[in-house]
C-alpha cells in the first residue's frame, strides 16, 4: 500500500510540474554561448502609443522591467543604457484578448439550427487572456538569440496587469546563466 501512495504522490508531483511548465515557452538559438554576454539594455517601444499599458516609463512597463532586471542580475548580467553599446538588446510586447467559452450539449435540429440542451448541462464563461513576449537580440550580429513568452488568464485586464511581474519572473528564470 505504501508503494502505491508513493507512486501516486510522485505522479501528482510530475503532473503538477508539467502543468506549471506548460505556460512558459522558450526558444534559444542553437550554438549561442551566453557566457560571452555581460550587458543588456531595453529596446524602446516604437509601435506603442503613450497611453498603452506597456508604453515606455508607464507603471506596468517599469514593473515588468524591474522583474526581468532582478532575474538577469541574479544570473550575472548587468543592465546598461542603450547608448553604452550593450551585448544584448531586449524587446518585449504585451497584449490581451477577450475570450468567451461556450460548452454544452448541442443537437442540430435542422440545417443551420442548433439546440443547446438542458440549461444545467452547458456553461458559458468569459475571461481575459494576456501574453507577454520577450525577444533578446545579440547587438553584434543583430540576430535574435533567445525568446520567451508566457500567457496568463484572469477575469479582468486589471487582474492580468497585476500578474505581469510574476509572469515576467517566470520567463526570465529560464534565461541562460552567464
Amino acid at each position: 500500500m505504501s508503494r502505491s501512495i508513493v507512486f501516486g504522490v510522485s505522479l501528482c508531483l510530475m503532473l503538477a510540474a508539467n502543468v506549471s511548465a506548460q505556460d512558459v515557452d522558450i526558444r534559444a538559438k542553437d550554438g549561442v554561448n551566453f557566457s560571452g554576454f555581460t550587458t543588456y539594455a531595453w529596446a524602446p517601444h516604437l509601435d506603442v502609443d503613450g497611453d498603452h499599458p506597456v508604453a515606455d516609463g508607464s507603471p506596468l512597463d517599469l514593473k515588468i522591467k524591474k522583474a526581468a532586471d532582478s532575474e538577469l542580475e541574479r544570473k550575472g548580467y548587468e543592465r546598461v543604457e542603450r547608448q553604452e553599446s550593450p551585448d544584448l538588446m531586449i524587446n518585449y510586447v504585451g497584449f490581451g484578448t477577450d475570450i468567451t467559452d461556450i460548452e454544452g450539449i448541442t443537437k442540430e435540429l435542422t440545417p443551420g439550427v442548433k439546440w443547446i440542451g438542458d440549461p444545467q448541462a452547458h456553461s458559458m464563461r468569459s475571461y481575459r487572456e494576456g501574453t507577454l513576449v520577450f525577444e533578446v537580440v545579440d547587438t553584434a550580429t543583430e540576430e535574435m538569440v533567445w525568446s520567451g513568452w508566457v500567457t496568463e488568464l484572469a477575469r479582468t485586464f486589471e487582474k492580468l496587469r497585476a500578474k505581469a511581474e510574476k509572469a515576467t519572473r517566470k520567463v526570465f528564470t529560464h534565461f541562460p546563466q552567464k
